[in-house]
C-alpha cells in the first residue's frame, strides 16, 4: 500500500498544472535528479500521516488531505522550476 500510495502521489504531484504565467510545454520540463529526490522524500514523508488519517478519519478525508498536500508540493516545485528557469 505504501509504495502504491507514494507512486500515486508522486504521479499526481508531477502532473499538476503549473501556476506559471507563461506555461512551458511539458516536453521542455525535465526534473533533475535533485528535484526528483526532493519530491520522492516529500512524498515518502507524507505516507505515515496519510495512513494515520486513513485509519482515524476514513478514506475520503485522508484522500482530501493528501490531495491538498500534493497540490502544495506541486506549487513549491513549480516555484522552484520558475526560479531555475529565471521566470519569477
Amino acid at each position: 500500500m505504501r509504495k502504491i500510495l507514494a507512486a500515486t502521489l508522486l504521479t499526481l504531484t508531477l502532473s499538476m498544472p503549473s501556476v506559471m504565467a507563461q506555461p512551458i510545454p511539458a516536453q521542455e520540463i525535465t526534473l533533475d535528479a535533485e528535484a526528483e529526490a526532493r519530491i520522492r522524500r516529500a512524498v515518502e514523508a507524507l505516507v505515515p500521516e496519510y495512513n494515520r488519517r486513513l485509519a482515524r478519519d476514513g478514506e475520503t478525508s485522508a484522500n482530501d488531505w493528501i490531495r491538498q498536500k500534493a497540490f502544495e508540493l506541486g506549487q513549491r516545485e513549480a516555484e522552484l522550476m520558475k526560479q531555475r528557469l529565471g521566470r519569477n
